[in-house]
């Protein structure tokens, strides 16, 4: 299991109390080389954001990411304003 996940866990209660925050099996987080981008952000609400997102996942997400409650589609919303 990779350090993010059990880091996650003991935020959370356990391996199961972060699986069944997630919707998914257990066994699950124990096959994952990387998190998946789409359990990103529930990862981080799931730790109420003491796990931030750019942490979990610093390919996907920089230093400069929104707030727990923020999704990828608000993020991503107009990615000209980015630019600029």
């Amino acid at each position: 299991m990779i350090e993010i996940v059990r880091e996650a866990a003991r935020e959370v209660g356990g391996i199961g109390k972060l699986a069944e925050a997630l919707g998914i099996a257990r066994q699950n987080l124990n096959r994952w080389d990387k998190v998946p981008a789409e359990r990103v952000i529930p990862i981080e609400r799931a730790t109420q954001g003491r796990i931030p997102r750019h942490r979990i996942r610093p390919d996907l997400w920089g230093p400069e990411a929104g707030n727990v409650g923020d999704d990828v589609a608000s993020v991503h919303a107009n990615p000209a304003e980015k630019v600029a």
